[in-house]
């Protein structure tokens, strides 16, 4: 059987029909195998061209298809640590190599996040770094990730999966990194560190001693302050209020002025809601404030009496200089100041 010339040398084609003439050569075998029973010269013969053809299609690929070999290969990933003991009081060093054939833009490799056990990480890093060989371009990636031991004992970085993409094809693949172990062991001394003399020492723990008697001193006179202050009986609102009422009005006065009066007992009164109950009863209007005191849920006297005080001081408000009369000053007063010792007697029961 006759080989085309120049066969080894034309790469990737020769490899094909290499291959296709061997498909061939495996369909008619049950046909040739009944004819070389009958010669065995034919036998002979089809057995060293089998040998050749097998020999042709190893050589192919070291001669012509080493590129697309390498570029079937994808990426490789490496992972080593700067030591594997290291001392509790430094740091370790992960450092993970990721390297293909070809340009530096040619995948795409998602971002890798190892898992560790008894570490803290402190720092990373990221380079990147191309160059050719034989001809040939071809992309490093490097990764570095600074861990800081936690305790004495086992320390582990497991496995890491660096998913990538061939961004010409979308293809998507991914390489797997062993698991890496570090053994923590005692700290080391500090450069410079050195024992300090006794005296030294001694002077340590005096001027210790007197630094904490002086701060539990500090404190000790800070809380009796604090324990005196809060001894002190604070006067409660509705006593406040009591006292300027019964300084600000006197109701049996003969040459009591209504409308000065029906004003002074307004504001106080609605100085008093906005503090006790939280609203803002010196601005708004007298609809307002009694809508609040009826959404508040609070007793309906309260809000019937309020509703009576602010209505009628809003009437003496808007009527005439010689409007009022001492009687309706001495009710508004009686209901001002009987709202405020009730509420005192109920948030003092003591009292």
């Amino acid at each position: 059987m006759m080989v085309p010339s120049g066969l080894l040398a034309s790469g990737e084609s020769g490899r094909l029909f290499l291959a296709h003439l061997a498909l061939e050569l495996l369909r008619s075998e049950a046909g040739i195998y009944q004819r070389v029973l009958r010669a065995p010269q034919l036998w002979r013969e089809m057995t060293r061209f089998r040998v050749f053809l097998l020999a042709a299609l190893v050589a192919l690929p070291s001669a012509g298809g080493t590129q697309n070999h390498e570029a079937l290969a994808g990426i490789k990933a490496t992972a080593a640590v700067s030591a594997t003991r290291v001392p509790l009081n430094r740091t370790v060093t992960v450092t993970l190599t990721v390297e293909w054939a070809g340009a530096l833009d040619q995948y795409l490799i998602e971002e890798v996040s190892p898992a560790v056990s008894n570490l803290e990480l402190v720092a990373t890093a990221s380079a990147n770094r191309v160059g050719e060989s034989e001809g040939r371009p071809y992309a490093v990636r490097q990764y570095e990730f600074v861990y800081r031991p936690q305790s004495l004992g086992m320390a582990y970085v497991e496995a890491m999966v660096v998913r990538y993409e061939e961004r010409s094809t979308g293809d998507r693949r991914s390489v797997i990194t062993p698991r890496l172990e570090v053994r923590v062991v005692d700290p080391v001394p500090e450069s410079g560190q050195r024992r300090l003399p006794v005296l030294w020492v001694v002077v340590g723990v005096v001027l210790g001693a007197v630094a904490g008697l002086s701060f539990w001193a500090v404190k000790e006179r800070q809380a009796q302050r604090r324990r005196a202050q809060e001894a002190q009986q604070v006067v409660p609102l509705e006593e406040q209020l009591l006292q300027e009422l019964r300084q600000g009005v006197n109701p049996t006065s003969p040459t009591i002025n209504a409308k000065e009066a029906s004003s002074f007992l307004s504001r106080l009164f609605r100085r008093y809601l906005s503090e006790k109950y939280g609203l803002r009863a010196l601005e708004a209007t007298t609809d307002q404030v009694l809508g609040w005191l009826s959404q508040a849920g609070l007793d309906q006297r309260l809000v019937d009496e309020s509703s009576e005080i602010l209505r009628q001081c809003d009437v003496l408000k808007f009527a005439g200089p010689s409007a009022g009369d001492p009687a309706t000053i001495q009710r508004l007063y009686t209901l001002v100041e009987g709202i405020l010792e009730h509420n005192l007697r109920e948030t003092s029961p003591q009292r």
